[in-house]
């Protein structure tokens, strides 16, 4: 059987381990019981529950897919968000400090991703309001004031410059990691700004990382076609591409696999192999 789907029975298979994986996840996010106190262990939790969500609507945008392949728009966009989130866990499983304060520091600098987009978000809606509907009194209010209090809300993000509440930067948020934990120094102050899937596979590829990172990796740039615009990404729908979209497809539901025995492995201190393997070895079938 080769990776082109030729036949809706190809699919259908596909459809078949996917659903019986959901199912595997969903027994385990019934099992698990993670600690609140613990955020290094519940943000691989609240990836789990990720893969779980997508999954779901990988499954369901299959039975689309084979009688109509322009869906692999939409699909193309989960399995990108897929990809991206392995990177995440892989990336964050390079901070194996005793203590959890390398791991801990980079949860805080994704955190400040978030709240600076955040910020953004409220600025602008805030202009939106005061430009165009000035009679919103009890919304622009709401606005400032949730700008102006996200520092309470996320003190350890914040420090004070000018009597003004400011982001940290990397470096700053970086302090009490230990050096070891950076090959190449000058990574500890790198980069200020987002940690984006390049800099997440550089630093794999630089700790010696396995063949799925660079799976990954080569999925999420490729769905990345899906994800930006242009004359050229357009015109992505209008091929009959089976062979690279089904290669992706297979190697990131493969790389979603073993993400969710990496994660159980954090989680529970034991992966679930047998049953992974068993999977895998479904997967490898359809590839090939």
């Amino acid at each position: 059987m080769n990776n082109t789907f030729e036949s809706n029975t190809d699919i259908k298979e596909l459809i078949s381990l996917i659903n019986e994986f959901h199912g595997f996840i969903n027994s385990k996010l019934i099992e698990i019981a993670v600690d609140s106190n613990d955020p290094v262990k519940k943000f691989y939790e609240h990836v789990l529950e990720r893969f779980e969500v997508n999954l779901s609507a990988i499954e369901s945008l299959l039975e689309i897919y084979k009688n109509n392949p322009k869906i692999k728009l939409s699909l193309g966009l989960i399995l990108r968000a897929v990809n991206s989130d392995f990177l995440s866990v892989l990336y964050l499983a390079t901070f194996p400090d005793k203590e959890k304060v390398g791991a801990l520091n980079e949860l805080n600098i994704l955190q400040k991703d978030y709240v600076k987009s955040i910020l953004d978000f409220g600025k602008e809606e805030l202009a939106l309001n005061e430009k165009y509907f000035s009679n919103r009194v009890e919304s622009i209010e709401k606005s400032k004031f949730h700008i102006e209090d996200l520092h309470n809300d996320y003190p350890e993000l914040f420090k004070k410059v000018d009597n003004r509440y400011a982001l940290k930067t990397n470096s700053e948020l970086r302090k009490s990691s230990p050096d070891y934990l950076f090959p190449e120094l000058e990574d500890k102050k790198l980069p200020n700004g987002f940690i984006s899937e390049a800099y997440r596979y550089k630093r794999l590829k630089l700790l010696g990382s396995d063949r799925y990172a660079a799976q990954a990796y080569l999925a999420f740039k490729y769905y990345s076609q899906f994800q930006h615009i242009s004359p050229s990404s357009s015109r992505i729908l209008e091929y009959n591409n089976k062979i690279l979209d089904n290669k992706f497809l297979l190697m990131s539901i493969e790389v979603l696999i073993i993400g969710v025995n990496l994660i159980l492995k954090v989680i529970t201190g034991d992966g679930s192999k047998r049953e992974i393997d068993i999977f895998i070895n479904r997967i490898i079938k359809l590839v090939n």
